[in-house]
């Protein structure tokens, strides 16, 4: 049977405090905010003796161990009430009805869900996942567990989340966006159990909304003349809007610093444009691209940084010389301007956030279709499409496309980053072998063989024509003979069909139509 109780604890005097005697026992008396404290002397008169403010509990574990453990109560009788608690559980372990981890996991399941959201995102900002992916799947499972109503662990439920997702369906979301929050919660239960705060993952058997069937967003490629329009009207569009801004048709005069500021930001766009298109690089890692980051020694590279990769793994990709070349230009451009060489920290490009709505511009400025015929459109991503298209168009290996585009799934880069149209894929064909029909054979047939004339009206079977096959090609040669009195021309002759002339040869017949009797098949 356990018991409660305050602790003792030993502790100087206070400085203002005075002694004074009470029933036979001297007592240290202080105010603290203007509340008088009193605490017995220790024997020796040198410390006093305090309880705590709190009551203890002393009893047996499940293991049978003695334990005191504080309850965090000020009355005796909660503090009593919690001993009873816990004695209970340590009986539940002692009997086998329980587990030392299924009560841990009990008790967790108590608290609060925000604190175990803390915890969890603690833990993912220590692996160094992406900020945005980790944004996007906090704010998922706080929203599912708002509007579900999963206050604790000890709540957690499929079967209200499935009926979210299939409300949210109804209500026009989006299939892949539906999967997310499966993927959310997901990955945060598979955390509880790893961490001993569930026993099971509650959501592993949510449904996985098909993305095929309900794909919102299918992004295109660019063709080559397409690009060579896009990066020709990034390069003018901004000047060549304000050359027509006047009303009276005349061109607007500029100032040549103000001409020359909107000619270099048109160049620095298709820069921007060619340097996405020719390396594949997502959006947020190439506006996190520094000029330490581009190397033009040996094979001309970017050194993309671990931290501002989507994998966090850190990647090697490779220059076209051509574009090096640009970018270099572009470097020592603005090297000249700033009469210094550029500190390798700062940004490569200067890339805008919203790049999406220049592109748009410069695709109406350009005639190129946002949407096309398809439904299939074409954004800031799209680009990164395009990479891998033309890579697939020349030829290179899905390995080394794979290895470029930096998947971890090569159905990534063969079905969903690859668009080939039926003219890219019919050229293929011409790599195929040519399979020209075969020559029927000429074959000798044996002399007195009776054939069927061609019948002479519609109600007759149709047999051989040799109005039409007899003569079609040297093939035949001379084939029939037709009589032109059975009576008299083939008295010989014996009739195959009924009320028909008999035909009789001794020529070559083609195969077609006739084969030799035999006993054999």
């Amino acid at each position: 049977m356990g018991s409660v109780f305050r602790k003792l604890s030993t502790r100087p005097i206070p400085k203002a405090a005075e002694i004074v005697e009470k029933g036979g026992q001297r007592f240290a008396r202080w105010r603290v905010r203007g509340k008088l404290r009193t605490a017995p002397l220790s024997e020796a008169g040198t410390t006093i003796r305090q309880e705590s403010g709190t009551y203890f509990a002393k009893y047996r574990d499940g293991a049978g161990k003695e334990v005191i453990r504080a309850t965090g109560c000020r009355q005796e009788q909660t503090a009593r009430q919690r001993l009873t608690e816990w004695e209970r559980e340590a009986e539940q372990i002692r009997a086998g009805v329980l587990t030392g981890r299924e009560l841990a996991q009990a008790k967790k399941s108590r608290d609060p869900i925000e604190e175990h959201f803390t915890a969890f995102e603690g833990r993912q900002s220590a692996k160094q996942v992406s900020p945005v992916y980790l944004k996007n799947t906090m704010s998922a499972l706080r929203r599912i567990a708002k509007e579900c109503d999963f206050p604790t662990l000890a709540d957690l439920d499929a079967e209200p989340v499935e009926r979210w997702l299939t409300a949210r369906r109804t209500g026009g979301m989006a299939a892949k966006t539906r999967n997310g929050y499966r993927e959310a919660w997901n990955l945060f239960a598979n955390w509880c159990v790893e961490t001993g705060r569930l026993a099971a993952n509650p959501f592993h058997r949510l449904p996985l909304a098909n993305v095929k069937t309900d794909r919102r967003k299918t992004r295109r490629a660019m063709t080559e003349a397409e690009l060579g329009k896009l990066l020709a009207v990034a390069r003018d569009r901004a000047l060549n809007a304000r050359l027509k801004e006047r009303l009276d048709g005349k061109p607007a005069k500029l100032s040549p610093a103000y001409r020359a500021k909107l000619e270099r930001n048109g160049r620095i766009r298709a820069l921007i444009y060619k340097t996405y298109i020719l390396t594949g690089l997502r959006f947020d890692e190439l506006r996190s691209l520094t000029v330490g980051d581009v190397r033009f020694d040996g094979t001309p590279r970017i050194e993309l940084a671990a931290a501002n990769e989507k994998s966090r793994k850190g990647s090697r990709i490779p220059l076209r010389p051509d574009l090096a070349g640009d970018l270099k230009a572009y470097l020592d451009e603005r090297a000249r301007e700033a009469q210094t060489a550029i500190p390798a920290r700062e940004l490569l490009l200067p890339v805008p956030l919203h790049l999406v709505r220049h592109l748009k511009k410069d695709l109406e400025a350009a005639g190129i279709p946002k949407v096309d015929e398809r439904g299939h459109i074409l954004d800031i991503h799209a680009l990164r499409h395009t990479f891998n298209t033309l890579l697939a168009k020349g030829g290179v290996s899905q390995r080394v496309a794979q290895e470029l585009m930096r998947h971890s799934d090569p159905r990534m880069t063969a079905n969903v980053y690859t668009d080939l149209g039926i003219g890219d894929t019919a050229g293929a064909l011409d790599a195929l072998p040519a399979l020209p029909l075969p020559v029927a054979p000429v074959r000798p047939v044996a002399p007195g063989v009776a054939l069927t004339s061609v019948p002479t009206s519609q109600n007759d079977s149709v047999g051989f024509h040799p109005a039409t096959d007899a003569n079609d090609g040297d093939q035949w040669g001379e084939t029939l003979k037709i009589a032109g009195n059975v009576n008299e021309k083939c008295p010989e002759s014996t009739p195959v069909n009924s009320g028909h002339p008999i035909v009789r040869t001794t020529e070559k017949v083609a195969a077609i139509g006739f084969e030799p009797m035999t006993s054999r098949l």
